[in-house]
């Protein structure tokens, strides 16, 4: 392989690096904000994480990770937690129309 190819090669795989770390890093923004709705939500209630996570069929450990924006939420996540909390599922997952 001549060296002009692996600098394109090279550069070619820097550039879908930098776009898909980029991509992760907005995902990430948005489950943060997602989980501050559910957080605030859930403390306007006085709903405790277990609470909540036994309403939802989840774990203490899985609303905290929601909470945290270290997990998406799903659709089917959002319709449930929407249900519970009473608010639109759209605040939770976009998709979740």
């Amino acid at each position: 392989m001549n060296l002009g190819l692996c600098v394109a090669v090279l550069f070619s795989k820097v550039q879908y690096m930098e776009t898909t770390t980029a991509r992760r890093n907005v995902q990430g923004l948005v489950d943060i904000r997602i989980g501050e709705i559910i957080r605030a939500n859930r403390k306007l209630r006085d709903m405790t994480l277990d609470q909540l996570g036994t309403a939802v069929g989840l774990t203490h450990g899985a609303i905290k990770n929601y909470e945290s924006g270290r997990r998406t939420v799903t659709r089917e996540r959002a319709h449930a937690l929407a249900d519970v909390l009473g608010i639109p599922p759209r605040l939770l997952n976009p998709d979740a129309a």
